[in-house]
């Protein structure tokens, strides 16, 4: 298991004027990433094709080379690869593509750690290993959650906890972010679960205040704003988001979505 952070004195987040006040405590009840809906059966693997609808960031629409992976997996599916394409790497890790692992580029890397995340004190990464690497190498407080436990041979003791999405855990007061920012797997993950989980991170009130930046597709943004707004107050961040290995034609269509800018 993961490196245990210390106890962090109480922070005042920098923020920017567009970041919005406090949001009513938010719920905390929590859906399984893999719990079944009554009465529903195995899909035929046409059905999952069709359902997954080229959703994810490893999806190569009418591509052949795309392995089937069984449903519900959420970066916890080992059961083959999003894509044959060479994996990149960063800070000396490979991207493990059965996990829809993908590295942003460094020009988005760039973007979104100086135009966001230079923002706040102490930002949580979940699932977003890319942006660890960046804050790291500014010095900046920072904690990354993540399924993949090589970061914790990279990555300083403390600032990394092996996290999974589908059996999501409570870090508490141990490490009081004050912002996060989300790249979870697109292909599997329930929005309304993975809203779920972030609310259930939230134990102080600095994370209860802390804003949302998702990473997630345009094709589905009405889901993103049914299943985190009005209380996280998203919109789209544009440009689109790069990535190391993934094709022009779908890093179109991945953006960022964060706290909407004072008007």
């Amino acid at each position: 298991m993961s490196s245990r952070v210390a106890h962090a004195a109480w922070v005042t987040p920098r923020r920017s004027s567009h970041v919005m006040s406090a949001r009513p405590r938010r719920p905390r009840a929590f859906v399984p990433f893999a719990k079944k809906r009554s009465g529903d059966g195995p899909p035929s693997s046409k059905k999952r094709g069709k359902a997954r609808g080229g959703s994810g960031k490893g999806d190569r629409s009418g591509d052949s080379s795309i392995a089937v992976r069984s449903p519900g997996g959420t970066r916890g599916d080992d059961t083959g690869a999003a894509t044959i394409l060479t994996p990149a790497s960063v800070a000396g890790v490979e991207e493990d593509h059965r996990f829809e692992q993908f590295f942003y580029c460094d020009k988005t890397v760039k973007r979104i750690t100086d135009s966001f995340v230079s923002l706040y004190a102490r930002p949580l990464f979940l699932c977003n290993p890319s942006l660890a690497v960046a804050a790291q190498s500014r010095d900046m407080e920072y904690l990354l959650l993540d399924r993949d436990d090589r970061w914790k041979t990279v990555l300083p003791k403390g600032k990394y906890k092996r996290f999974e999405l589908k059996q999501p855990r409570l870090i508490g007061a141990s490490f009081d972010y004050d912002a996060v920012f989300c790249d979870p797997p697109f292909a599997n993950v329930d929005l309304r679960a993975l809203r779920n989980v972030i609310d259930l991170l939230a134990f102080t009130e600095t994370q209860r205040r802390a804003p949302l930046y998702l990473a997630f597709l345009s094709d589905r943004e009405d889901e993103v704003f049914r299943a985190f707004n009005p209380e996280y107050d998203l919109e789209r961040k544009p440009p689109a988001l790069g990535y190391r290995s993934v094709k022009a034609e779908t890093q179109a269509r991945i953006f960022l979505y964060g706290p909407k800018a004072s008007r």
